[in-house]
């Protein structure tokens, strides 16, 4: 959550060439539609497939960042990780100690879901489930423009115009002093090599191919799967909030405990819309942040709980 800034750091320049990182890499699997899975070894020692070893650094060192102004997951929780990616959060959830907590993975992008499945499996646990579809309003089919280049950035709500190119050029610009050493470089170069520099690296970044993604209805899964409880519901699926909101039934809101969204406000009160939502369904603290990197995007994180009666809504400084 909140990885914009990084990624814009880290696969920009990956996929211009300029930064390899230090993982064992080795192709595990070659399906019909050309997906290559990799393993590539995480910070605990684990093996993990993955699509693009360049990204799982960008996402393992964000994860933590859900666990913020109380969030927390204790033993015996349900967990909801919607965009789930190739499951380095629910990873994290089973490193905190919670190895019991029941995890349910969503993945619409099949490339991306096959890492998923895998790093599931070879988790040899009972209680990650990876489903293989995305949540919305409805049950439906739907086009997302997928990022092979930033998989974590995939969406249904593909924004190619030149406003959001110069947006992410903006954002990287802005913050390559907080980068580390692979990328701050680039702020010492003059402008006019600084800038086409980053602008070729934000196109080929920002490529996506269209591919047909399955999503189904928050309710319908917890009517299909029997789940009396989610005590932690954490969304990032760049720009599909809503729609995930959407489709959960009035009856299935007093099943959510924690709730930990990424918000697009796309210009148009998204964030106060999600703010007030989530008052009215009954969680009493609710905090709104964006982070520093951030800030001259539209992405908040916007964290909730069930605390005690009343409401406490906060907006915090990351």
């Amino acid at each position: 959550m909140g990885t914009l800034a990084r990624c814009g750091f880290a696969l920009t320049l990956a996929s211009l060439g300029q930064y390899h990182p230090p993982v064992d890499s080795n192709p595990v699997k070659d399906d019909l539609m050309a997906t290559h899975l990799h393993d590539t070894i995480l910070p605990d020692g684990t093996r993990f497939a993955c699509l693009r070893t360049a990204e799982v650094r960008v996402i393992h060192d964000s994860v933590q960042e859900y666990f913020r102004h109380g969030v927390t997951v204790s033993p015996g929780d349900v967990v909801f990780d919607v965009g789930a990616n190739i499951g380095l959060f629910a990873h994290h959830v089973r490193n905190l100690g919670h190895r019991d907590v029941t995890i349910y993975s969503f993945e619409p992008i099949p490339a991306v879901y096959e890492a998923l499945a895998e790093n599931a499996r070879r988790s040899g646990s009972t209680h990650w489930h990876a489903l293989p579809c995305g949540l919305g309003r409805r049950a439906e089919t739907v086009t997302f423009g997928y990022h092979f280049r930033a998989s974590m950035l995939s969406t249904a709500y593909p924004d190619k115009s030149p406003e959001e190119r110069r947006r992410w050029i903006e954002t990287v610009s802005h913050n390559l002093h907080r980068g580390p050493w692979y990328v701050r470089w680039i702020g010492w170069l003059p402008q006019s090599l600084r800038e086409p520099l980053l602008e070729l690296g934000v196109r080929k970044l920002l490529k996506t191919h269209k591919v047909p993604c399955q999503l189904r209805r928050l309710s319908e899964i917890i009517a299909e799967q029997h789940v009396e409880k989610i005590d932690l519901l954490k969304i990032d699926v760049e720009r599909g909030e809503l729609d995930v909101l959407a489709g959960i039934d009035e009856a299935d809101w007093s099943k959510i405990r924690q709730a930990v969204i990424e918000v697009h406000d796309l210009g148009c009160g998204r964030v106060g819309a999600v703010e007030q939502l989530l008052r009215q369904q009954g969680f009493d603290q609710v905090v709104v942040e964006q982070e520093p990197m951030l800030a001259t995007t539209d992405m908040y994180n916007v964290y909730a709980r069930r605390v005690t009666s009343g409401l406490a809504t906060q907006r915090a400084a990351a």
